[in-house]
């Protein structure tokens, strides 16, 4: 179990993959250092199931994609702020909460 700190900044693995998936060369060795400094929130049985009832709730009015829904269920369980540039994806988050 991690041990959740405020201040501290936290990643699922499903913000790592975006982040590599968009990834140019030149800026590998900087993103490996920034991830190595991040703790690192599992993603669980209880996070699919939020997930799960985000799509069916938000999906189709809001566009929620399964990536979207598993990072929202992942801050809601562990009550920790999300930050993003996109805050329309994140409906079932509330506003005093995203970043």
């Amino acid at each position: 179990m991690v041990k959740y700190t405020k201040g501290q900044i936290y990643v699922t693995s499903i913000q790592i993959a975006e982040i590599y998936a968009g990834l140019r060369e030149p800026e590998r060795t900087r993103t490996e250092l920034f991830f190595e400094a991040t703790l690192k929130v599992p993603l669980d049985e209880e996070i699919g199931i939020t997930a799960g009832d985000f799509i069916r709730k938000y999906g189709k009015l809001h566009g929620v994609a399964i990536a979207d829904a598993l990072i929202a269920a992942a801050s809601v369980k562990y009550h920790l702020r999300l930050w993003t540039l996109n805050k329309r994806h994140y409906p079932m988050i509330p506003k005093k909460q995203l970043i």
